[in-house]
């Protein structure tokens, strides 16, 4: 990307500035636009840090990755907060079970998913 825009590679992607002005970032991974592996947009927004030509500045925490893969993109799927977006009890959900601790690892090895309600587990690990 850098080759392409030059200095203005440190203007893409302004995640941590869109938070400080109080914007919520919703991130997601829909394909066909994005690869469907989560973990190549989480990737995307905490890589800035080891990244030289990017900001760095720009750059996420993984708190703030989750945070705008659950409450924000339900906020901006103009998805009912009272209902979702939350892990909560009686809160509807999808939750994706992995082997580490997201706040430390800093990526997704999935074992276990619940969409709808119905529990499968990874078999393929495709992530």
């Amino acid at each position: 990307m850098g080759r392409r825009l030059g200095d203005r590679v440190k203007l893409a992607y302004g995640f941590k500035s869109l938070l400080r002005s109080n914007i919520r970032l919703a991130l997601s991974s829909d394909a066909p636009v994005e690869p469907l592996d989560p973990n190549e947009t989480i990737r995307a927004a905490l890589s800035k840090r080891s990244q030289p030509s990017c900001n760095q500045f720009e750059a996420l925490s993984m708190r703030e990755v989750l945070k705008a893969y659950s409450r924000f993109a339900v906020e901006a799927s103009r998805g009912p907060l009272i209902y979702s977006g939350i892990v909560s009890k009686g809160f509807k959900a999808d939750i994706l079970v992995s082997k580490v601790d997201l706040l430390v690892e800093e990526r997704i090895e999935p074992i276990e998913t619940i969409v709808s309600g119905l529990r499968s587990t990874v078999i393929i690990n495709n992530f």
